[in-house]
């Protein structure tokens, strides 16, 4: 009887303002749904921390990502070495 490898989860890149974050799919999609309603806020500091929310909309966006762009952070040193 031949056994399946175990399917792969499907990964996605959550980008919240300039920070970006690999997660599955499914996580990503629970980021999202949370992050929808966020509020986002600058905090200061006056006579202890205050939260001034702001007027822009949180930058949120999901990307689906192949395994085959997924590398190491050597194998990036390759990549970049090799298309020079």
């Amino acid at each position: 009887m031949a056994t399946r490898a175990p399917k792969q989860a499907s990964m996605c890149c959550v980008e919240i303002g300039f920070d970006s974050f690999l997660m599955t799919v499914d996580d990503g999609m629970r980021v999202i749904k949370l992050m929808q309603n966020a509020i986002q806020c600058e905090r200061t500091y006056a006579t202890g921390y205050v939260y001034v929310p702001s007027d822009e909309p949180v930058k949120l966006e999901m990307k689906i990502v192949k395994p085959s762009q997924i590398v190491t952070r050597s194998k990036l040193s390759t990549l970049l070495l090799e298309n020079e």
